[in-house]
């Protein structure tokens, strides 16, 4: 019976250190890049791969048995896959080129744009729009 309890007591821990860290984080990064809001596809890069990142070392640190760790992690794995796979063409798409146009760098908010027959000017740029 101790070592049931010991387990629990370990991964409740374990989960509070990891939730209060990721939510200090998050806080930490909103207030930094508050005043920047041309930055705000950095702060939701950083934002999903610290939430990705506490969940992997949430299942590396809680006291599991290799085998159902390996599960755990396969499992990760598949999720992230199935997400990405699953996802429309249309919206990996449009990541994929949102991200080209962060890294190029090629216009920015308040630049003027002519696609075909459309002429405007760019107000915010995120992750899918």
């Amino acid at each position: 019976m101790p070592d049931i309890l010991y387990r629990i007591l370990l991964s409740a821990l374990v989960l509070l250190v990891l939730g209060g860290a990721l939510y200090v984080f998050n806080q930490r990064v909103k207030a930094f890049y508050l005043d920047r809001p041309s930055l705000r596809f950095r702060r939701q890069v950083l934002q999903l791969v610290a939430v990705l990142l506490t969940l992997l070392l949430s299942i590396l640190l809680l006291p599991l048995t290799d085998e159902l760790r390996g599960h755990l992690l396969g499992l990760l794995g598949l999720i992230i896959s199935a997400t990405i796979a699953l996802s429309s063409t249309t919206l990996v798409g449009n990541m994929m080129a949102g991200i080209m146009l962060k890294t190029v760098g090629s216009f920015k908010p308040g630049s003027y744009i002519t696609v075909g027959d459309h002429f405007g000017r760019v107000s915010e740029m995120d992750l899918l729009h």
